[in-house]
């Protein structure tokens, strides 16, 4: 995942990209289907994860 030939800024931005997208999934799918706690949940565990593996790639 992590392309070392790409600067830390080109990667940190596209990696942003993705954690805001991820994050507002998960937000949206709480405001369209308010009955589906389970589907924010999920989206807030794959947000925790991939920060996670961003971190470590960031730290690697």
């Amino acid at each position: 995942m992590f392309d070392e030939s790409k600067t830390g800024f080109e990667f940190g931005r596209k990696a942003g990209f993705v954690f805001a997208f991820l994050l507002a999934t998960s937000l949206l799918s709480l405001v369209i289907l308010p009955g589906q706690g389970w589907f924010f949940a999920g989206g807030l565990v794959l947000t925790a994860l991939f920060s996670g593996r961003l971190i470590k790639g960031v730290l690697a």
